[in-house]
């Protein structure tokens, strides 16, 4: 999932991977689900990922929240991903999950 969201074209500007995964549906529906099903590691996790690249077009501000936005995902869905995740990681992708959670509470106030 990560090699995924690390080598498409474009793949740290968050339009262009949502493009690419919009164009192959499986992804979205197979491949990218498991990053709730997988923990991260130092080196290989998607806080590193969006590390580097810009505020905005990350996967946790970006990717992610428009999945929702564009039907893809459910709030719900996210969210629990986020709740077992979450538990027991290392700071930095404490952080993260944190920092998913609040775009993906603005998605669900914009609704």
């Amino acid at each position: 999932m990560l090699f995924l969201v690390t080598r498409v074209p474009g793949a740290f500007d968050g339009q262009a991977v949502l493009r690419y995964l919009e164009e192959r549906p499986v992804l979205i529906e197979v491949t990218l689900r498991r990053i709730f099903d997988v923990d991260g590691t130092s080196g290989a996790s998607l806080a590193q990922r969006d590390a580097a690249c810009v505020e905005g077009r990350r996967m946790d501000d970006f990717v992610i929240p428009e999945s929702i936005r564009r039907g893809h995902w459910t709030v719900d869905f996210v969210g629990d991903g986020i709740a077992l995740l979450s538990r027991d990681q290392a700071p930095h992708l404490a952080r993260w999950f944190t920092g998913l959670a609040a775009q993906v509470a603005r998605v669900s106030r914009e609704r």
